[in-house]
């Protein structure tokens, strides 16, 4: 991780802060007694402070807690965080995991966000820089510590209690001189395990983590008399605040597991519920903690320009995610293109399907995207797809869509007339790749090809087909990309084995492909250095036996060319592919 060495800056006007900094805030652990600072009784250096349990930590349970200041609007009338604000569930969790975290104000996986401090000693900063990158292990996001300028979080040091805005919030603080954190008791003297404790506490804030027993799955009869006593004797709360920390739910039913063993938790004493439900101080993330805020901010993968699951080590599966970091950060979002580059699928005699494997992309934001992968009732034993992104600044005039279909009864094809958003000054390039089919199994031939026809300058007509007269499909779908003509840097064209389709037509027989097959291109005009090239699947014709396998790449990039190879493997037989490459620089 990138980190700048920080020093003290100007106070500018800072000590004037201390309402502003807490208005719409969520905040952690107010000192003991109410707002005066104070530490646990140990100084000890934890070695390993994540594999630290509190026991081993030796420390009292003092009262340190976090008053929650949710934004106005974000608690709806009936007294909860609203749906739009709450947790989703990822797929990666399968309902185990938990954490109460707000989807909307996430930021951008593999984001890297700034943190400046606005007063503290040096030891001090550096206590908080030290704790707060520990979700760094876990989470694909990275704290980048600078000493001036803006920053997406701003961290400061007044007197009282310790509080963070909510995820993306912090952005919603458009004066620089107001910090969007606090820590209200940290010195010199605190304790490594409470600067640990707080800092991991606040930080979960600063990612999009509310208070765990805030969660919607806590079923509990608080003893509210109780409760109310005893934090206006101890913090000085009124009521209405007590009520906005303890009782105030996430309103979501799709809410996961609630963890008491959660670092966003606070304590709850045995005598604040009729059940004698407790929950101690907890000084440490859960493991829980660790793998929600791993699946919610998901590891990245950097951009090849294609994806397969070969090399990500999973195999044999029904389906694939990976999150894909672009190399560049665009302005907005780009226009993404995908298609399917590797298949390995085996057809179970008990199902309908031959083949079935689709592909597409989500959450496609400036940084990143994910790529999703899936099958049904065939075993999939890998899965691959490439992509082409084009930066709307640079290509205003380029348009990806796409057209498809999926039905209960096979059909021998589909045609679509296209009518482009742009009208050209010419004919423009347009490309079609398939990137979702499913055909059916026994008798029949797995035969599917897309293809583009009738391009003038205002539109043009696509379609799937069938190619053989005994290929079964029930879903098809192709991405077309159109392209202006004399685009620079953009070239584009076929690649096959064998032709897709030919063992439909009277008198042609039909060779089998061997399994390697390598086709050399060469550009019809020069790059002036070698560009990237894309290749992928526009046509398919394979036997009527079990396997499908292609792995369709190029090697050997040269400015002046390349070498595509369209290859099967062990018990797949293929009549032909045909495969369309664009390479860009």
């Amino acid at each position: 991780m990138s980190t700048t060495t920080t020093t003290q800056p100007t106070s500018t006007s800072v000590t004037t802060l201390a309402l502003a900094v807490a208005a719409g805030s969520q905040s952690g652990p107010p000192a003991p007694g109410g707002d005066k600072a104070a530490s646990p009784a140990t100084t000890a250096v934890l070695t390993d402070p994540q594999s630290s349990t509190n026991d081993e930590l030796g420390i009292p349970d003092e009262h340190f807690l976090c008053m929650q200041m949710l934004d106005p609007g974000s608690v709806s009338a009936v007294g909860g965080v609203p749906a739009g604000n709450a947790i989703r569930r990822p797929v990666e969790t399968n309902g185990g995991l938990t954490l109460t975290l707000s989807d909307d104000k996430k930021w951008e996986n593999g984001q890297t966000v700034t943190v400046r401090f606005m007063g503290g000693s040096e030891f001090v900063r550096s206590k908080v820089k030290e704790y707060a990158v520990l979700w760094c292990q876990y989470a694909s996001i990275q704290f980048q510590f600078v000493d001036e300028g803006d920053a997406d979080i701003r961290v400061s040091f007044l007197n009282g209690g310790s509080h963070s805005k909510i995820g993306t919030d912090c952005l919603e603080v458009d004066d620089q001189d107001i910090p969007t954190m606090n820590f209200g008791w940290f010195d010199d003297q605190t304790s490594n395990a409470e600067f640990q404790r707080t800092t991991v506490h606040e930080f979960g804030h600063a990612l999009g983590a509310h208070h765990e027993q805030n969660n919607p799955n806590l079923v509990v009869h608080w003893n509210k008399p109780v409760m109310y006593k005893y934090y206006l004797e101890h913090d000085h709360w009124d009521e209405s605040t007590v009520d906005t920390n303890m009782f105030t739910p996430v309103i979501d039913a799709d809410a996961t597991a609630w963890d008491p063993l959660s670092i966003m938790h606070y304590k709850i004493l045995p005598d604040f519920t009729f059940d004698h439900l407790s929950v101690p101080l907890n000084w440490v993330m859960s493991d829980q903690d660790k793998a929600f805020i791993k699946a919610m901010y998901p590891p990245t993968q950097g951009d090849k320009g294609y994806w397969l699951s070969s090399e990500s080590g999973l195999f044999i599966q029904s389906s694939w995610s990976e999150n894909i970091r672009y190399d560049r950060t665009y302005g907005k979002p780009p226009l993404l293109a995908l298609g399917l580059n590797y298949l390995d699928a085996w057809h179970n005699p008990m199902g309908a399907y031959g083949i079935w494997l689709e592909a597409w992309a989500a959450n496609n934001k400036r940084t990143m995207f994910d790529l999703h992968l899936q099958g049904y009732q065939v075993q999939n034993f890998g899965a691959g797809a490439t992509w082409l992104e084009f930066d709307t600044a640079t290509h205003p005039k380029v348009e990806v869509s796409t057209r498809g279909f999926s039905v209960d009864t096979p059909i021998p094809g589909q045609t679509w007339p296209i009518r482009f958003r742009h009208t050209y000054t010419a004919p423009p390039k347009v490309l079609v790749w398939l990137n979702s089919l499913a055909m059916g199994s026994g008798t029949a031939s797995k035969c599917m090809g897309a293809s583009v026809a009738n391009v003038t300058a205002t539109g043009c007509t696509v379609d799937i087909t069938a190619l053989n007269s005994d290929a079964v499909m029930f879903m098809g779908n192709l991405t077309y990309v159109v392209i202006p003509a004399n685009t620079p840097n953009i070239q584009m064209g076929n690649v096959n084995a064998g032709v897709p389709g030919i063992g439909a037509v009277p008198g042609h027989f039909v060779t089998l492909q061997p399994q390697s097959n390598a086709i050399p291109v060469r550009f019809a005009t020069a790059f002036s250095a070698p560009p990237k090239v894309f290749l992928a699947l526009n046509a398919l014709d394979y036997s009527r036996g079990d396997f499908v396998r292609l792995n369709a790449h190029v090697t050997d990039v040269s400015a002046t060319g390349f070498t595509a190879h369209l290859d099967t493997w062990v018990e797949s037989q293929m009549f032909g592919v045909t495969a369309t490459w664009v390479a860009m620089m």
